[in-house]
């Protein structure tokens, strides 16, 4: 976890298994993560099975927001793919929640 209300902290990589063993067994449930979101960590959180991401801090700070949001989508929907071809998921939201 995070400490609520800072920005700009790195994701805590247990956040990853942690997406794993919910969907696991909750294969519906929509799993939202807010914090430490940037375009490395976006590609592992759409690999372990993230439906949205909070990328506030990752655009707010970037010299080129529309390039920034491009840049994660991409890395977000690559490991949104690798998920879709192991698993062949069917409900995978590609959607990203900017604040």
């Amino acid at each position: 976890g995070h400490t609520p209300g800072v920005e700009g902290l790195p994701l805590d990589i247990v956040i990853t298994r942690r997406i794993v063993n919910l969907k696991m067994l909750f294969p519906k449930l929509r799993i939202q993560v807010d914090g430490g979101v940037d375009e490395k960590s976006a590609f592992e959180l759409g690999k372990a099975g993230a439906d949205m991401l909070n990328v506030g801090s990752f655009v707010a700070r970037a010299k080129n927001p529309k390039k920034a949001i491009e840049r994660i989508l991409k890395s977000f929907n690559k490991g949104m793919h690798l998920v879709r071809l192991l698993y062949d998921r069917n409900t995978i939201s590609q959607k990203i929640i900017i604040q």
